[in-house]
């Protein structure tokens, strides 16, 4: 799955589509099992500062990468 794809799904799941708007303490758990079901290993101290979709989708591409 392409980051164009996982942003475009995130949205949907999020029903959101400002990717720099702060994510509240909900929707940072969504994210998370999100990634999670997508096969991303989300450990607990994982948070992007801001803690935004745009992060978080970077935090992936990172991670799909071994950084």
């Amino acid at each position: 799955m392409t980051t164009t794809d996982l942003g475009k799904d995130l949205e949907f799941e999020l029903q959101e589509t400002d990717r720099t708007r702060e994510l509240d303490s909900l929707e940072t758990v969504v994210v998370r099992s999100f990634l999670s079901a997508r096969g991303f290993s989300v450990s607990a101290d994982v948070r992007p500062d801001p803690n935004t979709m745009e992060a978080w989708l970077q935090w992936a591409e990172r991670s799909s990468q071994g950084g």
